[in-house]
Formats: C-alpha cells, sequence, structure tokens
C-alpha cells in the first residue's frame, strides 16, 4: 500500500508563489488537475480530508488518505 501525501505538502505547493499547477495521484491511479490556488481547500484542523472545486461548479471531498503523490503539472 503507498504512503498517502501529507496535509503539509499540499498546502506548501498550494502557498508557492508564483503558484505553479499541479496534480494530485489519487490510491485508484486517478490525478486531479489544480490550475489555481483556490481550487484545492484543506480543513484547517483534522487535516484529513481536502474540498477540489471542479471547473464546472462542482466540488468533492477527498480523504488525505487517498492522495498518494503529488506531481508538478
Amino acid at each position: 500500500m503507498k504512503k498517502a501525501m501529507t496535509h503539509q505538502a499540499i498546502k506548501h505547493a498550494l502557498e508557492r508563489r508564483p503558484f505553479r499547477p499541479f496534480q494530485l495521484r489519487l490510491s485508484d491511479g486517478s490525478l486531479v488537475d489544480i490550475e489555481r490556488e483556490n481550487q484545492l481547500g484543506l480543513h484547517p484542523h483534522t487535516k484529513k480530508t481536502v474540498v477540489y472545486f471542479d471547473p464546472d461548479g462542482g466540488y468533492h471531498i477527498l480523504d488525505m488518505a487517498l492522495v498518494t503523490a503529488l506531481h508538478a503539472a
């Protein structure tokens, strides 16, 4: 089983200036493209979930345990 990505690594990628797009790889192999820093929200207290806002106006709540890697886009 792959190790989950850390909250701190994702926070660092979101706060990088200038912002650089990146991808999150999920445990099922799928990729989530993060093209803007306001496209992903980290839970400030539990650090166990992230909210992904998709370009179509929807959102997805992701368990941090399902995020296995962060890749530069």
